[in-house]
């Protein structure tokens, strides 16, 4: 994680010297907003259990922020919330899953 998140600030700041503090912001929301491989969630929805809204979304006005309406969203979060742990056992199914197949291939490769 600390590794990606470096190399995404310098690939950011190859310009811009000294800038480091307003891109990091924008670094970290990539990170968290992107969804991962291994998991294939964010690390967002994770956490929260609902896809982030992207800034741009906000300024845009897009059809999930001008379909807004905060009790409806309350109950959808409430909804999420409730889920949350079922699909954090799904990831981690798919993490062991993961982890298993990556230690076949290794031992694989090693010779006795």
């Amino acid at each position: 994680m600390n590794k990606t998140i470096v190399n995404s600030l310098k690939k950011r700041l190859e310009g811009v010297k000294g800038n480091w503090v307003e891109e990091q912001s924008n670094v970290l929301w990539a990170y968290r907003t992107m969804p991962k491989r291994l998991t294939g969630k964010t690390p967002f929805s994770m956490t929260y259990g609902a896809k982030a809204v992207v800034p741009v979304e906000v300024s845009l006005l897009s059809s999930r922020i001008t379909s807004f309406a905060q009790r409806r969203n309350d109950e959808r979060m409430i909804k999420n919330l409730d889920g949350l742990e079922e699909h954090r056992d799904i990831v981690a199914v798919r993490l062991t899953d993961y982890q298993q197949r990556l230690a076949q291939g290794y031992n694989r490769k090693v010779k006795s």
